[in-house]
């Protein structure tokens, strides 16, 4: 009975598991081999798996159950510039062509000046706003990543560093969508649509 009640819990499991396969390519679109690949749950709870890309740039594909992602790609040795992807995986196939830019190591640099904020709207398909999204805002790297949640406009306000290119993600209703934004850019307001 015990192994009965496994095995359809098991299958129920696999049910709502798809498979990642991830390939990693230079800017020749060729194979990158060597380059660490982490991926984790994008709200939290540590890594799912971290794994080292193959001479043709494979990473050996992994079932995920359906839920959204965050992907970070690195070298090891500075070669290649650290690549952060969100992405949400649902019932089917999830396949991700991931370039990246080589990069050598340099160092740190520190822009000064007053941090910015910008209004983000998250809106469905035929323009709504929604409400109660969770809406994350990171940098180029994920070294600094905040969470906020759209209010009962579909509005929330967000900070943006200056001098610094960051990625604004908004995560919902099984849909993830986002856009990369500079604190020089105009203060416009952030519209995002979710595909509901």
């Amino acid at each position: 009975m015990f192994l009965f009640l496994f095995a359809n819990f098991s299958s129920l499991l696999c049910a709502n598991a798809a498979p990642l396969h991830v390939v990693v390519v230079d800017q020749t679109g060729a194979g990158f081999p060597d380059v660490l690949v982490i991926v984790k749950p994008l709200e939290g709870g540590g890594e799912v798996f971290r794994a080292l890309s193959d001479k043709n740039g494979t990473i050996p594909a992994r079932d995920l159950p359906s839920g959204p992602y965050q992907l970070i790609a690195t070298c090891p040795y500075g070669l290649c510039q650290t690549t952060v992807r969100e992405l949400m995986v649902k019932s089917e196939s999830f396949d991700l062509k991931l370039p990246l830019a080589v990069m050598p190591t340099s160092g740190n640099t520190v822009t000064i000046g007053h941090i910015k904020h910008r209004d983000v709207e998250v809106q469905d398909r035929a323009g709504k706003p929604i409400p109660a999204v969770a809406v994350l805002v990171r940098d180029a790297t994920a070294q600094h990543e905040r969470w906020y949640k759209t209010g009962a406009n579909g509005l929330t306000t967000i900070d943006v560093p200056p001098g610094v290119e960051m990625t604004v993600v908004a995560v919902g209703h099984g849909n993830l969508v986002s856009s990369t934004v500079k604190t020089d850019d105009d203060n416009d307001k952030i519209l995002l649509q979710l595909q509901l």
